[in-house]
């Protein structure tokens, strides 16, 4: 057995992307990543099997690998440190990459006699420098899928290998380095393309060589319910290989549906006259909240970064309700400058960072803290800010999560910081004359939970803001008590930790 420990920075994830082709935005577009559930980039699978290999350049030739399968289980984030662990036993061989005590992948090898020589590199070719956008919907219509696909696929080795003996320590063949490079730019730049999350990936190897390698595709299967797109192709010259490439396809998070939320929120005017701030009001439950505030008649300020499209949809609709208060509300005095000089009615925190999972390990320390100190300053800052300007009666919701009622298993950090914003409650209805509401909601289908095992496992978000909005419709105000919605107050269904897919996603425990 043989241990090995890396770190990857942002330099290496564009140098991976250059030398591939694979310049998917969620690996080098820093907006892009921020607005993923992963909070910023992440490192390309097909690099982390790279380095894998890489470091089994210790205990064996990688010339030797005959067959490869891989299940990617998490993101792997720049600034991380991981351990790789390989055990070669019998002719195989496995590789475990782990961040703490969480598998990030698993890798496992067959190997055999030295691969015959596959004959002349093929020519190369023109990669895309643009990722296709395919939803669900082009690769299952008949006529609009990509279907069959060939030509010729090359990388630059060179720094491929330096990048390897830079981080890893080790050396990969060309051959493996190439079909592992087409696999990562196949998915993030052709099919799917843009929106594609690699969850396995299979490679039987027939023969080895240098150069480009010529490739042939089959038609794309989409499955419907799981989005689950697998892609078999062979490839021949440069290596010869049978590759099998399975993604998830990350559809865009849809915004609130008015019609939907009308029905469980009847338009009114009971908020007539009131002024109330929400703090992350633009996307997905801060949206909804927003919107189903404006049909209550309110002026809302939506404090934002940018302004989403949902949002500008409905600001037509409720004209001069929907105010966007652009400013970054870690920052208190950005906050202080861009918010209006009005007395509010009320105010309801939403901000939060993106969730990485996290256990309880030495590695995990520092984001943790991170991560604790970031959903901090998203309450503290903007409250701080309100608090001269709220009302006696005001109402304040603190958006919690019903994880603080059942903690999932790798967000330590995150029931921690939601405990901490539960205390922060009981001490404003302690010390100020307002009415302080908890909302403690399901798992919801936003931005920052759109991966397989989010999406899967979330919950509609309409019912959750019209309690949300409900609750500034109470008199209870300075009683010095924290008013609870959530899964014991509301029929809110609970939330499951695995995904409830059936068959093959359960069996990966794909738990992004």
């Amino acid at each position: 057995m043989t241990t090995r420990v890396f770190r990857l920075v942002d330099n290496d994830i564009a140098a991976y992307a250059s030398a591939v082709g694979d310049r998917n935005p969620l690996h080098v577009d820093g907006e892009f990543g921020r607005r993923s559930p992963y909070g910023r980039p992440v490192a390309h699978g097909a690099l982390v099997v790279t380095l894998a290999l890489g470091a089994l350049a210790e205990l064996l030739d990688p010339r030797t690998v005959h067959e490869i399968r891989v299940i990617f289980r998490q993101p792997t984030l720049p600034g991380r440190r991981y351990e790789i662990d390989w055990t070669v036993s019998d002719g195989r061989a496995r590789g475990r990459v782990r961040f703490g005590d969480i598998e990030v992948v698993d890798i496992r090898c067959v190997l055999g006699a030295a691969l015959p020589w596959c004959g002349p590199a093929a020519v190369g070719a023109e990669l895309r420098t643009e990722p296709r956008v395919l939803g669900l919907g082009h690769l299952i219509s008949p006529s609009g899928g990509p279907g069959r696909e060939r030509g010729s696929y090359a990388i630059d080795y060179r720094q491929v290998s330096g990048l390897v003996a830079r981080v890893i320590g080790g050396w990969i063949p060309e051959h493996l380095a190439t079909v592992l490079g087409w696999a990562s730019y196949w998915t993030g730049m052709c099919t799917p393309g843009r929106d594609a999350l690699l969850v396995a990936l299979t490679m039987r190897l027939r023969g080895s060589g240098c150069g480009a390698i010529k490739f042939e595709t089959q038609e794309p299967e989409a499955d419907r319910g799981s989005g689950l797109v697998t892609v078999r192709a062979r490839s021949t010259r440069g290596a010869a290989a049978d590759i099998t490439v399975e993604s998830l396809i990350r559809e865009p998070v849809p915004g609130p549906d008015p019609a939907e939320l009308a029905a469980v929120l009847p338009p009114s005017q009971d908020l007539a006259g009131r002024t109330i701030l929400v703090v992350g009001g633009s996307r997905g439950l801060g949206a909804a909240v927003s919107i189903g505030l404006a049909s209550q008649g309110a002026r809302v300020l939506v404090s934002c970064t940018r302004v989403s499209h949902p949002l500008m949809e409905a600001a037509s609709r409720y004209t001069g309700r929907l105010v966007p208060v652009l400013a970054d509300v870690s920052d208190g005095w950005a906050l202080q400058t861009a918010l209006p000089d009005t007395p509010l009615d009320g105010v309801v925190l939403l901000a939060a960072p993106a969730i990485p999972n996290l256990s309880l390990a030495p590695d995990a320390i520092e984001p943790a803290a991170q991560f604790m100190a970031a959903s901090t300053r998203l309450v503290f800052g903007p409250l701080s800010v309100c608090a001269p300007r709220l009302r006696p009666g005001a109402t304040v919701v603190l958006v919690s999560s019903e994880a603080v009622v059942e903690p999932p298993r790798w967000w330590p950090h995150y029931v921690a910081a939601k405990a901490a914003l539960e205390g922060l409650a009981k001490y404003l209805a302690h010390h100020h004359h307002w009415n302080v509401v908890v909302a403690r909601p399901p798992r919801l289908w936003t931005d920052l939970t759109n991966t397989p095992g989010g999406r899967a496992a979330s919950h509609p978000i309409a019912p959750v803001a019209a309690e949300i909005v409900t609750a500034f419709r109470s008199e209870d105000a300075g009683t010095g008590e924290v008013s609870i919605i959530g899964p014991d107050t509301q029929p809110w269904p609970s939330v499951a930790e695995e995904v409830r897919d059936a068959g093959d996603l359960r069996a990966r425990q794909v738990v992004w």
